[in-house]
């Protein structure tokens, strides 16, 4: 029997949803959830070592530390006499059956590929990463969403469309089987940063009681080999074990720019499987697929094709009527003196989005709150509206 694998790991905090456990993560950037029973003095930002099968914890010797080296990660999909077969991103690799007895290794196992050599530490079996590891993404990537009251200013149009395109296939799968049409397997919600994409994904979850999967564009990509696209595959995994869910998509144009030369190759793969694993579910499964962006023309191409995000909501910036109705609802969750107005604020935010006028009472906040007030007076709201004008003035600045 070969010896017990342990990888390196830090502890970030207390899970915020279950105090028996705490979050670790990898170097290789994917989470864990540690039983705090294993842990004999958790301490924020100290370095342990996870045992891969039998799961126990020590802490790191003090000599080690926290390693700034790329690493290129792979899961093991055959082993031969002599050599192992190891998929990294979309291709296969061969390499020399390691001459060790450290560690056993298996079919399903992510491995570190330290060079042209071979297979280096075990870092944990692929049934980690997927049971362990996907579980880890529900919690790490699933999100309570709110009540599910869609806002008043999105609008009859966008409201009439979430409704066709999202709430109906989801809640009338038979409907759609009977007459032999198939719903659309992913929406695309376009519209300028700020007007509540996001937001009325959340709470379309919760209206059609769904489990509801965020992912951050920015934040699913890794610098490792590999690492983006299990994330995603283990993603889409769990949510396909939910009675109905929503993978929701922030900033996709991050995620799956146009492949072109000039396209990173990482980029290239983490694009390509997100087509496999859309192609891979039929469009009456459980899953829906939202995407949003404020630059849909960057996207690839092929995500826009009929089968994948076939269907396109549309949420503008909001007007005068929408604006005023911004303000009172963000106003009515405050402490605000009663002659406290913000007609024009309503009047002359044109071309503003929903949360920089939420901004505006954010900011009427701190400034009564720095003038030593316990409700926002006029002048807070009349300074706060001129201080998120200038953030708006940089911010045109900055991108130009």
């Amino acid at each position: 029997m070969a010896e017990e694998a342990y990888a390196l790991a830090r502890l970030i905090a207390p899970d915020p949803t279950d105090t028996d456990y705490w979050v670790a993560v990898y170097q290789n950037g994917l989470y864990t959830y540690v039983p705090k029973a294993n842990l004999e003095n958790p301490i924020e930002g100290i370095l342990v070592l996870i045992g891969q099968q039998g799961g126990q914890i020590f802490a790191a010797p003090p000599n080690m530390t926290w390693g700034n080296d790329w690493v290129t990660l792979g899961t093991i999909r055959h082993i031969g006499e002599s050599h192992v077969i190891v998929e990294i991103g979309s291709q296969l690799r061969a390499f020399p059956l390691p001459e060790t007895d450290v560690w056993e290794i298996a079919e399903g196992d992510v491995v570190q590929i330290l060079d042209e050599t071979g297979i280096g530490v075990v870092l944990a079996g692929e049934k980690d990463l997927s049971g362990n590891k996907g579980e880890t993404d529900g919690r790490r990537f699933e999100r309570q969403p709110p009540e599910g009251n869609l806002p008043p200013f999105i609008g009859e149009t966008v409201s009439d469309a979430i409704e066709r395109y999202v709430e109906l296939p989801i809640r009338r799968k038979t409907e759609y089987a009977t007459i032999g049409v198939s719903p659309a397997k992913g929406v695309l919600f376009v519209g300028p940063p700020g007007t509540g994409k996001t937001m009325v994904a959340r709470q379309i979850a919760k209206r059609v009681d769904a489990s509801f999967f965020v992912v951050d564009g920015p934040e699913i990509m890794s610098r490792y080999v590999g690492d983006a696209e299990l994330a995603l595959r283990n993603i889409f995994r769990e949510a396909s074990s939910r009675e109905r869910a929503i993978i929701f998509f922030d900033e996709i144009d991050t995620i799956a720019p146009s492949r072109d030369k000039e396209t990173h190759e990482s980029g290239v793969r983490l694009v390509g499987m997100l087509l496999t694993l859309m192609d891979g579910f039929n469009s009456s499964s459980n899953v829906m697929v939202i995407g949003a962006t404020n630059r849909v023309n960057t996207l690839d191409t092929a995500l826009r094709r009929n089968g994948r995000f076939q269907a396109e909501v549309n949420f503008s910036l909001p007007l005068l009527t929408e604006r005023r109705q911004i303000l009172d609802s963000v106003r009515a969750t405050l402490q605000v003196r009663d002659d406290a107005k913000t007609t024009r604020i309503e009047q002359e935010t044109a071309g503003w989005s929903g949360a920089d006028l939420a901004d505006i009472w954010q900011q009427a906040g701190w400034n009564a709150a720095g003038d030593q007030r316990l409700s926002i007076a006029q002048e807070d709201l009349n300074r706060a509206f001129e201080q998120v004008q200038q953030q708006r003035l940089n911010r045109e600045r900055t991108t130009q």
